[in-house]
């Protein structure tokens, strides 16, 4: 028998901007402003010299507020009661603060714009015209948490419901049902850190998200995004930027495309995360990844699940092509032609380090320390994507795998060589004798939950 606590820390939590202190000393004065909407409709501010969120009908809207924001030199936050926020102002000009897409801009100040949504399911930015939603401007650094951006469309133009060309972070947001000719519902330009978020039901070239820049996702979930090139995210370099994205303790599933979860070079690493279900019309259901010339390419995969995506061509679950591809304490398997007729967890050369098990490694070459890799020993043994705890869904293992226990016995790391002290859901690893293959420890431990003493917890 056993009694657990969760601690509040499970619970979600809206990151706020923090003032940093210096140790033994006051900290310098900040001014901050802050802006309370609460009128939903779409309507200009009537003063911005005035420093007050005030439009022609008396109320604060959320185009008006961020109007205020951007010709302050404070750092601004914006509060979004429950409730549906319009952006509908066509462009009849130069798509500039007053029209179109929220525009948030480094016009006086690079002072950062904060926006807090009451919540994702209760709070949403709706771009119901064919508008984009929002445009974070070169220079502005933002924090957007608890918001659902939804309904954009880039009809002309990159980045259904948000094109980002500055500093962007992502908090506890649902991106979602958007659409445009690159990234779908998220082109990035720049900087962006996705945390606790979602982005789901959108289409372009880059169905959920184009990268030219840096990106980063955290405990997040690209789901049953689409378009030509790649359904989840499209990755490679721009014309002045390299492409990095790295991926941690995430899900990418149910993208489909001419490439399913990732179409990518630069550079791109997974860290405790699962990549399933995703479905290629030609190569690379999961993951296809391939050099470009003149430019540094390099993709690793650590305590990464590979399960369960498909495709017509070949390498359902990766597909490397002439790229430098490190597979580390990995699980790669159930991935399937489209027909269902052969499996092929891999197409082109991986390269084997820790301990990795495939489903089959027909189709591909592994090198490195090929040796120290082997077969899953039996697909029974690997559950479906399902909610097994923590914030995003993953693939468990079932009694008698032999991935359990089976990953590096000196111990798991992540790719900056850190010892991985959780799975994907935040629980502890390892749970036995070593870390398990692939995102998810086998009889782990929430740390949220507290066991009152004299009181066991669960046997695995």
């Amino acid at each position: 028998m056993s009694l657990s606590i969760r601690s509040p820390r499970s619970a979600p939590t809206i990151a706020l901007l923090l003032l940093p202190m210096l140790a033994g000393a006051s900290a310098p004065a900040v001014a901050m402003v802050t802006f309370h909407v609460n009128d939903t409709n779409d309507l200009v501010d009537d003063n911005l010299a005035d420093g007050i969120c005030h439009t022609a009908t008396n109320t604060c809207t959320l185009r008006a507020a961020i109007m205020q924001a951007n010709h302050t030199e404070d750092a601004s936050t914006i509060v979004l009661p429950i409730g549906n926020y319009i952006v509908d102002i066509p462009v009849t000009g130069d798509d500039g603060e007053e029209e179109g897409d929220l525009n948030l801009t480094a016009t006086d100040s690079d002072a950062p714009i904060t926006i807090v949504g009451a919540d994702a399911n209760m709070t949403a930015m709706n771009g119901l015209l064919g508008s984009r939603v929002l445009h974070v401007e070169s220079g502005r650094h933002a924090v957007i948490s608890g918001v659902d951006l939804v309904g954009g469309r880039a009809l002309s133009g990159n980045g259904g419901a948000i094109l980002n060309e500055g500093m962007l972070e992502l908090d506890h947001c649902l991106i979602q049902s958007s659409g445009a000719s690159e990234g779908g519902a998220i082109y990035n330009g720049a900087s962006l850190r996705l945390d606790h978020s979602v982005v789901a039901n959108s289409g372009g070239q880059g169905g959920g998200i184009r990268n030219v820049a840096s990106l980063q996702i955290v405990d997040s979930t690209l789901s049953n995004n689409n378009g030509p090139i790649s359904g989840g995210i499209w990755s490679s370099d721009g014309a002045t930027t390299q492409a990095s994205v790295r991926v941690i303790r995430s899900t990418i599933v149910g993208n489909s495309g001419d490439t399913g979860g990732f179409c990518c070079s630069g550079d791109l690493t997974l860290v405790d995360s699962t990549v399933a279900g995703n479905f290629s019309n030609s190569v690379g259901g999961g993951i296809s990844f391939r050099a470009e010339a003149g430019r540094a390419n390099a993709a690793a995969l650590y305590d990464t699940t590979v399960v369960d995506n498909s495709a017509n061509v070949a390498g359902a679950g990766i597909a490397v092509n002439g790229a430098a591809f490190d597979v580390v304490d990995s699980l790669i398997a159930r991935n399937l032609r489209a027909d269902g007729s052969q499996e092929q967890d891999c197409a082109g050369t991986i390269a084997a380090r820790g301990r990795n098990l495939f489903g089959s490694t027909d189709g591909c070459a592994i090198s490195g320390d090929a040796g120290s890799s082997g077969l899953l020993n039996s697909l029974d043994r690997l559950g479906t994507l399902a909610d097994n705890g923590g914030p995003t869904q993953t693939i468990a293992l079932l009694a008698g795998s032999n991935a359990i226990d089976g990953g590096d016995p000196a111990g798991c790391t992540d790719a900056d060589g850190n010892p991985l002290t959780t799975d994907q859901r935040g629980f502890l690893r390892p749970a036995g004798a070593a870390c398990d293959v692939g995102a998810f420890e086998y009889g782990a431990v929430d740390p949220d939950v507290i066991f009152v003493d004299g009181f066991d917890p669960p046997a695995a």
